[in-house]
């Protein structure tokens, strides 16, 4: 049996977790205004140092996520096993090698942050507000001035900033921004709410990513609106998930034939790109039905020419489908949706089992990543998928004990 630590041994172990203060904050500031690919490894250098200062400090790890862990496992040994039947097989063996340390580290992360102390977290709820305001004003120098801040890291860019270019910062601060409004609220900081409400209105004003804005837009919707408390609920949302991933070739298919033209009707859809995303979804959704049980293996739109009219989109070739479903049925078939299905419910049942004011802005912070998960990015980007594990750990401070016992909702 191991010896209780003496107080040397848990004062170390206390010192770690204010580090994490520190080392969470500093590189989540540094990636979401210069380097936002620096998330891609943030988290997972973060949770990896953690449990082994635990180890070397106590002797003993920490408790590790297992679940948590073995849905990576479960990703990772998909996206090797389907180099087997895939279109360029080094490619996807290569591609789930290379997601491996940040799915897994991710992982260590999360599982580490549900660890710290109520001290610790008490400390990061007054202090994480306060930096996503910092990090807002920051966004709105680079947005309103014409990117500075990146101009002055870049000391030889002679080539005019591409705005668009900070849609990935003005991605992670929203999601960031939706876990420092509801600890300003629950922690009756009003002038920080204050700053935060307005730095956060100037962004989406501004901004090119219809991305951002829709993320805002469903997990206030969920926040707000659904019943935290009816366990049922739950059971429906994650269904609703299911039927939505499985049916979603037939989906985006009807949706390009009937949707198109009233997209293009509306200011905010056609700089979104709205028709354009529905006809690349559209000729991926129905390449992925030729090879519908197993799929055409990771990565494998990247190697692949689509039957296509080009009507919004110009070329037959695309690097990913802007949306995970689609990606999903693409490379794993019908096995790819009900993984994606099977992982949603998962996440959903450890959020339910939250007291609700922890589940209401757990269920918001998730539902906004999947906004942008279904408009946005290649599911396997580096930097998206080290900032959701960000976000992820960010919201288990955020919504940690310390809050919960002096705030009820």
């Amino acid at each position: 049996m191991n010896n209780p630590p003496d107080m040397d041994e848990v004062s170390r172990v206390r010192a770690f977790p204010r580090g994490v203060i520190t080392a969470v904050l500093v590189p989540l500031l540094v990636s979401v205004i210069f380097v936002p690919r620096f998330l891609g490894f943030a988290p997972a250098i973060i949770g990896v140092a953690g449990y082994i200062w635990v180890r070397f400090s106590t002797g003993r790890w920490p408790a590790f996520p297992c679940a948590l862990l073995g849905w990576m496992a479960g990703i990772i040994g998909l996206g090797l096993l389907s180099a087997l039947w895939a279109l360029d097989p080094g490619l996807s063996a290569e591609r789930a090698l290379d997601v491996a340390p940040v799915l897994l580290g991710g992982a260590l992360f999360t599982g580490f942050a549900l660890q710290t102390a109520k001290d610790d977290l008490s400390r990061f709820q007054r202090i994480f507000p306060l930096a996503v305001l910092v990090m807002g004003v920051l966004c709105v120098v680079e947005l309103y001035a014409g990117a500075p801040l990146y101009k002055l890291l870049r000391p030889g860019l002679t080539r005019a900033v591409n705005m668009s270019g900070l849609n990935r910062s003005v991605i992670v601060y929203t999601l960031c921004s939706i876990i420092a409004l509801d600890l300003a609220w629950r922690t009756k900081n009003f002038r920080i709410l204050a700053g935060l409400a307005a730095v956060f209105a100037a962004i989406l004003f501004k901004t090119q990513s219809q991305s951002a804005q829709f993320a805002l837009l469903v997990g206030g919707v969920f926040y707000l609106l659904f019943p935290v408390r009816i366990k049922a609920a739950w059971t429906w949302l994650a269904g609703f998930f299911a039927v939505l991933c499985l049916g979603a070739p037939w989906i985006a298919q009807a949706m390009f034939k009937a949707l198109p033209p009233l997209a293009d009707r509306h200011e905010w859809l056609r700089q979104s790109y709205a028709s354009h995303r529905m006809e690349i979804w559209d000729f991926i959704s129905r390449r992925a039905l030729e090879r519908p049980v197993l799929g055409h293996g990771l990565e494998s739109a990247r190697v692949m020419h689509f039957d296509t009219q080009k009507l919004y989109h110009a070329s037959d070739h695309v690097l990913h489908p802007h949306n995970a479903v689609i990606q999903l049925w693409l490379e794993f078939g019908v096995v790819g949706a009900a993984l994606a299905s099977g992982f949603f419910a998962f996440l959903l049942w450890s959020i339910r089992d939250l007291p609700p004011v922890q589940a209401r802005i757990s269920l918001a912070v998730l539902m906004a990543c999947v906004a942008v998960g279904v408009t946005g990015y290649g599911l396997w980007q580096a930097w998206w998928l080290g900032g959701l594990f960000m976000v992820a750990g960010l919201s288990v401070l955020a919504v940690g004990k310390a809050v919960c016992d002096t705030n009820p909702r």
